[in-house]
């Protein structure tokens, strides 16, 4: 079994040479990454270039009091950013809105450091989507948000996401879900590491906002490793559209329980080769 140390190592990619070369360096625009230096506002100006952007990995973290808008690839080798997070939507670590091309984010720590304090909201992400599609999150460790890990929404109607993928990650420990849809159609949940300890909400929640448009359709959740003592698995709410396409396959673990339905409308689920073990 492997430590957690060593579980979020395997989880976090190595940027190859040829993407680092390719990408802005974050310290081109004045990021320290000394854990002592707010280095919100040289990060921000680092995505405003609108071009793929590399975090090298540093002997602390790099700390920001706000969320970093992003347009374009994210890679690192490794690299931590640290976001006190208050449960408001701009102590979100990443947000995507509407981007105009395919997105990868992969190779870095994001850390909301939650520690079970609790001040009201549950709007702090560590990658916050709102109508983003083609949008690749893949070995990264997401740990301890206020709310959620991986948020999947829409700013309005007719905006919600769509070919989103969340893969081969370590989603740890947030106040929330490790992964909520809220307005999303294809979205794959694959292959990642689910550890939760609160007490709130699920592991992977499907909670359309009872706004009259928002929309959970085409979910495949396979393969993933989950500990946690909520539901694996909620859905919840109706709002005209009918889920289709969910697939539940493969997933093992420890859960309160599989899937909790309350008043979703969810048409021909696929759920098979499930092993989770029920927790109390």
């Amino acid at each position: 079994m492997l430590t957690r140390r060593a579980a979020i190592t395997a989880a976090v990619s190595v940027a190859s040479p040829v993407a680092a070369a390719t990408a802005v360096d974050v310290r081109a625009f004045g990021a320290r990454g000394d854990g002592v230096a707010d280095d919100t506002e040289a990060l921000r100006k680092a995505h405003a270039q609108d071009r793929p952007v590399f975090y090298p990995k540093t002997g602390a973290f790099y700390r920001v009091s706000a969320e970093i808008p992003v347009s374009a690839d994210v890679s690192s080798n490794g690299a931590t950013i640290r976001c006190a997070q208050d449960g408001t939507e701009g102590r979100s670590i990443f947000r995507i809105r509407r981007n105009r091309r395919p997105i990868t984010i992969t190779g870095l720590i994001l850390d909301g450091l939650y520690r079970g304090q609790m001040t009201g909201g549950q709007w702090s992400m560590c990658v916050y989507l709102e109508g983003a599609s083609d949008v690749t999150i893949t070995r990264n460790v997401l740990r301890s948000p206020y709310g959620d890990c991986v948020y999947i929404g829409s700013p309005g109607k007719g905006e919600g996401c769509s070919r989103i993928r969340v893969v081969s990650n370590q989603l740890l420990n947030p106040r929330r879900c490790c992964v909520a849809v809220v307005c999303g159609k294809d979205v794959e949940i694959r292959d990642n590491t689910m550890l939760k300890t609160a007490r709130f909400v699920s592991t992977i929640a499907m909670e359309p906002n009872p706004n009259g448009f928002d929309y959970v359709t085409q979910v495949r959740i396979l393969n993933n490793r989950v500990d946690t003592p909520t539901p694996f698995i909620t859905a919840s709410k109706f709002n005209g559209v009918e889920t289709e396409g969910l697939i539940i396959r493969g997933n093992r673990g420890k859960a309160e329980r599989l899937l909790y339905a309350t008043t979703a409308h969810i048409r021909a689920p696929v759920i098979d080769h499930n092993a989770i073990e029920a927790r109390h």
